[in-house]
């Protein structure tokens, strides 16, 4: 069908050029017949005015039979071309869908591996934190347990201190008693 439309248009075009060259010529041999023969010159209007009718009737007859050719090539039996176009029309864009649908795939693929390859190094680098946060946390435990443990020692010990203070404090205070009691005596006895 666009082949049929250019080649009308081509026609068209070749028409009005020839319209403009005609009326250029017929312009060109009045001009002629205005500077070399204006006495010997005849009235010709009147032809020019069937030319111009003549011409009409024939670029109106080459309208016409370019429509009917249109339309008798667009009604014979070019269905079967047109379906040959049309399947080509078809093949051409399934070839571009799978094309298009090819490179969406490796598009897609590659996105792909390029997420998984991210993901991948982001598990290794918190697997590395985690395991460098696990060792820290090792470590804090061990110092909490030691500070606990010499914390603990230092109870006993002070528990121990206090035990042995409170024993001194009592062995004193027998020891008191008793030079008191023997100051008495002494006092008594010096009396």
């Amino acid at each position: 069908m666009r082949f049929l439309n250019d080649r009308l248009a081509t026609y068209l075009e070749k028409v009005r050029s020839l319209e403009k060259e005609n009326a250029n010529l017929e312009k060109k041999i009045r001009d002629w017949y205005d500077k070399n023969h204006p006495q010997m010159l005849p009235d010709f209007s009147h032809y020019f005015a069937e030319m111009e009718e003549l011409q009409r009737k024939k670029v109106n007859s080459l309208y016409s039979q370019l429509g009917a050719r249109v339309t008798v090539e667009v009604e014979a039996p070019q269905s079967a071309d047109l379906s040959k176009i049309l399947s080509e029309i078809r093949e051409q864009y399934e070839d571009l869908m799978e094309s298009n649908k090819a490179e969406a795939e490796k598009w897609f693929l590659a996105k792909k591996m390029a997420l998984e390859s991210t993901i991948i190094e982001k598990k290794g680098s918190y697997s590395s934190q985690l395991s460098q946060l696990q060792q820290l946390i090792n470590q804090v435990e061990g110092n909490l347990s030691q500070v606990r443990d010499k914390q603990e020692r230092q109870n006993e010990d002070y528990k121990a201190l206090m035990h042995v203070t409170t024993h001194l404090e009592r062995e004193i205070a027998t020891y008191q008693l008793l030079l008191e009691k023997q100051d008495i005596r002494f006092g008594v006895e010096m009396d």
